[in-house]
């Protein structure tokens, strides 16, 4: 029997969720790739030192080596690549900036073992600047300018998701590449300390960047199961607002959150 022409492009597609701190636990490496998922960014780091995270990347590559179906992305080309040989694609991201410590060479460091995007901060303040949660809006700190400055050097992406407004509209202005929100959906349809403004998609946007649409429930809708049209609702703004080219997939499903099946 013939595929309905849907199934054809989603498996013709690259698809990528850009945030999987799910996959700390490689079990559910399963369902990206029973899902027809072609690549995925699990989170490596956030609130670690470098000691602990060095020693996460290392496992992580140690695992994809030892698994024929993965393939370590590490530049765009890698993605392509891999979807032809059929393999499953990992590329590592932080969900903030605590791994650096106060050393601008970690940068480097980490973008040599796969690290291809750091988030800024993770809701309260850092070296960096202010997160989303934050009782202040301080913005970039000096560190925090450098650390955009070496990021786009050193070609990682700049992510300002869990990040407080003003330091992500600094972070845009101050980035030579683009910059994302990985995963933050439409405050407009979900009001969320955590989800962002029509101002900071366009401001993305404008810098060839895109903002990664969230499933975790409470930044899609009041309900603590959301129905998949209330996602597409998200997914529809935020097209409606900065065009397809700026909108992905960064589903952050966490592994707190287990899912429940129905009688």
């Amino acid at each position: 029997m013939a595929k309905p022409d849907y199934e054809h492009i989603h498996d013709e597609a690259i698809v990528i969720d850009a945030v999987c701190p799910l996959m700390v636990r490689r079990e559910y490496i399963d369902w990206w790739i029973e899902g027809g998922v072609s690549a995925a960014g699990p989170t490596v780091g956030a609130f670690e030192r470098a000691g602990p995270t060095l020693r996460a990347l290392g496992d992580w590559i140690r695992a994809i080596d030892q698994d024929p179906r993965l393939v370590q992305i590490t530049r765009a080309a890698d993605f392509a690549t891999a979807k032809a040989a059929g393999k499953f694609g990992l590329f590592f991201h932080f969900q903030g900036t605590e791994p650096i410590e106060d050393d601008l060479n970690l940068i480097d460091a980490y973008k040599a073992l796969g690290v291809g995007m750091i988030q800024l901060a993770y809701n309260v303040k850092n070296r960096v600047g202010d997160g989303c949660e934050e009782r202040t809006d301080a913005g970039l700190s000096t560190f925090g300018l450098k650390v955009v400055e070496r990021l786009n050097e050193a070609r990682v992406v700049v992510d300002c998701s869990h990040t407080g407004y003003r330091t992500t509209m600094e972070a845009i202005e101050a980035s030579s590449r683009p910059v994302v929100f990985s995963h933050a959906n439409p405050k407009a349809v979900r009001e969320s300390r955590r989800n962002i403004t029509d101002e900071q998609m366009t401001a993305v946007a404008g810098t060839g960047g895109l903002v990664g649409m969230v499933g975790f429930p409470s930044f899609v809708s009041a309900s603590p199961r959301p129905t998949l049209d209330e996602f597409i609702d998200h997914i529809d703004y935020a097209v409606g607002l900065v065009g397809d080219d700026h909108v992905g997939l960064g589903l952050d499903y966490y592994r707190g959150q287990v899912p429940v099946v129905d009688d």
